[in-house]
């Protein structure tokens, strides 16, 4: 074969992978530069020093320097767009996409929830398109009571003896396709013993060492985040917004305390062993733009991320509670 037919073929078998490629790689993009990550940490931020407001409150402690960092936050939420909503707000905006589904009886008059909205370009396809997705994100406002907050004391006592590094104190098995973050600290699982949240206060304590009796008290506080994802093509109107995508995720902040324990050799331990623990667990694609566009366009894709509960397990095992079991399909269910 010549050299130059050679080259031919060649050069037109590389035309035909190069064009394959371009015709089955996915396509996404987003424009401007997507701030919805950036946002979301935010107002995570936001959330965690609202508790610690509220905690130092109680304890009659200053939170100025607190209360300075959320002016901060609110400050860079609005440089990046996000616009604060009332109740009445969301519903006057976005009323008219939940009713076909679900019409409202009235207007609510609660004040109890604090809502963001945003909106982000998606470019996605072959040839690429442009799409509008608006994120409306429902979070926990000044630890007000609401469907988003849930709180609650629960005491677990062993029932039989068991060697401190075995008797569990906090349990938790995490679930495919959610992910799960401990004190900030990606896991799978929580396990938790006696020794564990002991050993700092009792030297001679040892993961052998056998407890007769542990009484527990466990405080929790748990935050739920729900994002609604409105998406229309980038030329209609904004009456052609249709919620495609909704998607749940959870805090917890556990503090949990035993002010005594006894051991087999009749020994008592009568200091308070104190412990605090945050889990953060949300599925995977929460808040996911790319996710609202395919919901979009198409009946089969995913429309739904739920967390559908996060538990936990206390001393021995025992069910401790289990939160974030709401699966809302529209703001005016969290109402």
């Amino acid at each position: 074969m010549k050299m130059e037919n050679l080259k031919k073929k060649v050069g037109s078998f590389a035309v035909a992978v190069m064009t394959t490629v371009l015709l089955t790689a996915p396509v996404f993009a987003e424009e401007p530069l997507d701030k919805t990550a950036l946002i979301e940490d935010l107002l995570s931020r936001r959330n965690s020093v609202s508790v610690s407001i509220k905690s130092d409150e109680e304890m009659g402690l200053e939170t100025s320097e607190l209360e300075a960092e959320i002016d901060e936050i609110d400050k860079q939420l609005t440089q990046m767009g996000v616009e604060t909503l009332t109740t009445q707000e969301v519903l006057a905006r976005f009323e008219n996409n939940d009713s076909e589904i679900m019409p409202y009886a009235a207007t609510p008059n609660s004040d109890n929830i604090d809502w963001y909205s945003w909106r982000s370009t998606v470019s996605t396809g072959l040839p690429l398109k442009k799409y509008v997705v608006e994120t409306l994100v429902a979070s926990v406002k000044d630890q007000k009571p609401s469907s988003l907050l849930e709180t609650g004391t629960v005491t677990l006592q062993n029932t039989k003896s068991w060697e401190a590094g075995a008797l569990a104190v906090l349990k938790m098995t995490g679930k495919k396709g959610v992910n799960y973050l401990l004190n900030q600290n990606s896991t799978t699982k929580i396990a938790k013993n006696v020794y564990d949240y002991a050993k700092a206060y009792i030297s001679s304590l040892s993961t052998k060492t056998v407890i007769k009796n542990v009484k527990a008290s466990y405080t929790y506080n748990s935050y739920s985040t729900v994002s609604f994802k409105y998406v229309k093509n980038y030329d209609d109107s904004d009456s052609k917004m249709l919620c495609s995508f909704v998607s749940t995720k959870c805090e917890v902040a556990l503090h949990g305390a035993f002010p005594t324990f006894v051991c087999a050799n009749g020994t008592s331990h009568p200091g308070i062993v104190s412990f605090d623990e945050q889990i953060i667990a949300s599925p995977n694609n929460f808040n996911n733009n790319l996710t609202a566009v395919q919901a979009f366009l198409s009946p089969y894709a995913q429309s739904r991320a739920y967390l559908d509960g996060l538990d936990l397990y206390g001393v021995e095992g025992k069910k401790l509670v289990t939160v974030c079991t709401m699966r809302p399909q529209f703001p005016a269910h969290l109402i």
